[in-house]
């Protein structure tokens, strides 16, 4: 994705972990890192490594309690492997989520 990564792996479980100690240790807690370009070409397009940014959330999150659910298909999908990089999380998967269940 042309990003410059600014911490390793360890550093990141590190700072996961120092930011669960906030929680009661009961808590669901959502685990977000975050790497993004600040910087690029026309409209942030080829990103510019230099600019790379790095951000970790930590939230509650409770789990959907286990009384059952409905399932559907929804016409939104993820990219294809020809114009996106599906592997990444970052192939619309938040967004295509969030289009499904207001669908």
């Amino acid at each position: 994705l042309g990003l410059k990564p600014s911490m390793s792996a360890e550093r990141i479980v590190g700072l996961t972990w120092d930011g669960l100690k906030k929680f009661d240790g009961k808590t669901a807690v959502y685990i977000r890192p975050m790497y993004w370009a600040e910087h690029g070409g026309y409209m942030g397009v080829p990103a510019d490594p230099a600019s790379t940014r790095f951000c970790l959330c930590l939230y509650e999150s409770p789990m959907i309690s286990p009384a059952g659910f409905s399932v559907t298909v929804s016409p939104f999908r993820r990219p294809t492997i020809e114009t996106m990089p599906t592997n990444a999380k970052a192939g619309c998967l938040y967004p295509n989520n969030g289009r499904a269940i207001l669908e």
